[in-house]
This record gives C-alpha cells, sequence and structure tokens, in this order.
C-alpha cells in the first residue's frame, strides 16, 4: 500500500468519500500545518502527500520546497482555490505531480490524480528496484571474489590460523606460519564501506539471512517465502547470486526475521542455511556457507 500524508488547514469536503484502497493507499497520517507536515515525513517517509497551498505559517509551497531541499522523493499534490493558481503553477516548479481547484474538486477527479500518481509510483518502484538489483549483484561479485581470493591465500599459507576483529566488525581467520607474528594482517573489505562506493543502502537493513544451495535447483526467495518458510516483512529485499553450481538466495531485514526451522530442514536438495546475522559479518558467514556446500557436492 502507497502511504498518504493528508496537509490541510480546513478538512475538505467529501474526503471521506475518496476510496484510497481501490487505489493502493493507505492514510498513514495527517497534519494541520507545514512544519509540522515536514516532521512527520521525517519520521515516516509517505509517498504521496495531498496538501493545501493556503496555510498558516509554513505553506503548502513552503512545505514542497523543504522536502525537496532535504531530498525527500514524496509526490506532491496541491489542493488550491482560483486566486491561488499562479502558486500551483509554482508547485509544479517543484516537481509536484498535480493539482486540484478546491472548489471544482468531484471524486472523479481526485480518483483521477490518484490513479496518475499511483502510475508514477509504481513506474519510480520499478526503476529502483531495477537499480538496486544490479547495485547488489555487482556488490556480491564483489565479495564473492575476495572469498575467492582468500581460498588462494590460505592454500599457499598452510600452517596455524589466527583470528582478528576487523574495524567494520567483520571477524576473519589468516593462515600464519608456525613460529610468525601477524603485524598489519590484510583485512577482508569491510562490507559497509564497500555498499557505500557502490551507494547500496544497506543502512536500512540490521539482519541477513543467507542460504546456499548446490546443484540444478532452481528455488528462488518468492518460492521460501511462498511457502512460508521465512516471513515476509514490510523493507525487506530478496536476491540470488549463482557462482558456478552455488546458488545463493540472500534476505535483508530491517529487523530480526522470524524464520520456520521446520520447514527449512526439508529444503530440497543439498541446501545449508544460516542463523540471521549482521550485514557487516557478510562475508564471514558467506564464505563458511560455500566451504561446506562445496562439501555435500
Amino acid at each position: 500500500m502507497w502511504k498518504i500524508l493528508l496537509v490541510e488547514d480546513k478538512v475538505f469536503v467529501g474526503r471521506k468519500l475518496i476510496q484510497w484502497v481501490l487505489f493502493g493507499y493507505t492514510v498513514s497520517g495527517e497534519a494541520s500545518k507545514g512544519r509540522e507536515a515536514l516532521e512527520l515525513m521525517a519520521e515516516d517517509m509517505p509517498d504521496l502527500v495531498i496538501t493545501d497551498i493556503m496555510m498558516p505559517g509554513m505553506d503548502g509551497i513552503e512545505l514542497l520546497r523543504n522536502a525537496r531541499s532535504n531530498e525527500m522523493i514524496s509526490r506532491f499534490v496541491m489542493l488550491t482555490c482560483m486566486n491561488e493558481f499562479k502558486y500551483a503553477q509554482q508547485a509544479l516548479e517543484y516537481r509536484a505531480s498535480g493539482y486540484i481547484l478546491n472548489f471544482s474538486m468531484s471524486m472523479q477527479s481526485m480518483h483521477d490524480i490518484l490513479a496518475k500518481v499511483a502510475k508514477e509510483l509504481t513506474a519510480a518502484n520499478e526503476q529502483r528496484q531495477q537499480v538496486l538489483s544490479e547495485k547488489f549483484n555487482v556488490f556480491y561479485k564483489q565479495i564473492l571474489d575476495r572469498i575467492k581470493a582468500d581460498r588462494l591465500e590460505e592454500e599457499a599459507l598452510p600452517g596455524e590460523f589466527t583470528e582478528y576483529e576487523t574495524e567494520s566488525g567483520l571477524s576473519r581467520q589468516i593462515p600464519v606460519l608456525k613460529g610468525a607474528t601477524v603485524a598489519n594482517p590484510v583485512q577482508l573489505p569491510a562490507v559497509l564501506s564497500l555498499a557505500d562506493s557502490l551507494q547500496l543502502p544497506l543502512a536500512g537493513f540490521n539482519r541477513v539471512f543467507l542460504v546456499s544451495l548446490i546443484g540444478n535447483y532452481s528455488l528462488t526467495p518468492e518460492e521460501l517465502l511462498k511457502q512460508s518458510m521465512i516471513e515476509a516483512k514490510p523493507g525487506m529485499w530478496t536476491g540470488s547470486y549463482t557462482s558456478g553450481s552455488v546458488t545463493s538466495l540472500f534476505f535483508w531485514f530491517p529487523s530480526e526475521p522470524a524464520l520456520d526451522l521446520e520447514k527449512l530442514r526439508l529444503l530440497p536438495g543439498k541446501g545449508i542455511y544460516s542463523r540471521p546475522f549482521s550485514p557487516c559479518h557478510l562475508t564471514t558467514h558467506w564464505k563458511r556457507q560455500l566451504n561446506q556446500v562445496n562439501q555435500l557436492w
């Protein structure tokens, strides 16, 4: 559902008759002043803001201008009177999606603008999903390349292992010849730093659940969710990455996920899953899983 924030100095006539749900919306918040609306937007970013233009204090135009200067991407629809038409035109310059004249507003005109904005939101979301998916694939490849390089390093330097923590919180075991000391061990690339370099927004994810399968299985993250092995949550992101005969399924969550361990134990074929972990430990857990799943082959 798309979230709407209503910002009105005076409640517009017929608001209760609008079929928000029909167009995929839910009213997530209400405000009577621009300043109050801006604070609500900072707390819980709405997808659409429907606002009066003329309000005491911060008016609708200033609210829109502040939102854009703070890089808020919410769509805006302005409610205006005929003598405020020049302000409505100004709102379009700040990328408002449209405006509605209060005195002539009908349910049809409101439904039309809701349908228009819903199409904009859907198109923008699909574009963001595509860009994000491409960034995640680059992210996974770079981490996997580092894991493969580590394997070669460990094979070339047999001996005892020592473990240490990097600045990002990553733990790593490196081979050390007996009797040698480690002065400046080569650190794994920090997951969060790598994500930052790719402009990958990992800040909203606090837990990762990882499943790795080996063999000719076409299992997808969506199928695990459909089979209720993993509970879908708002704000989660899923993806997969295949290298050779191993496919890894990634589930990124904003909070601790709910898992059905009994169903997960019935994964088809040869597969391994981990307990949910912090994103900064992705390299360690993925490397361990790949080693384990390859032993099953």
